[in-house]
């Protein structure tokens, strides 16, 4: 993952790494009080139990923004559509995308 936080360059070539790559990425870009230390697994539903209402340090910076996640996203799904592998995986990262959204435009 670049340290710049930056959409990964190309889709990874395995489903394991689509995931870590997501993931990593994903922690990356969170603001520092949702307290998500640099891992490459899913955040949970215990994650999104601590909320602040500032979402401006969602660090989605860049000429696309937010939307690289959803473009990332829909490219993960589709693989996951050709492959079969990584549904839950993929669900996981839709589940706390879409949550950190509606807290977003809670704001």
């Amino acid at each position: 993952m670049p340290a710049t936080g930056a959409l990964p360059p190309h889709m990874p070539t395995t489903d394991s790494l689509v995931r870590d790559e997501f993931w990593s990425w994903w922690r990356w870009l969170q603001p520092e009080w949702r307290e998500t230390p640099p891992a490459t697994y899913p955040l949970t539903k215990e994650d999104r139990e601590l909320a602040e209402d500032d979402w401006e340090g969602v660090d989605a910076s860049g000429n696309n923004g937010i939307i690289n996640v959803m473009a990332y996203l829909l490219f993960w799904g589709m693989r996951v559509v050709q492959t079969g592998a990584g549904r839950q995986e993929w669900i996981d990262a839709l589940c706390d995308v879409e949550w950190v959204l509606s807290k977003m435009l809670e704001q």
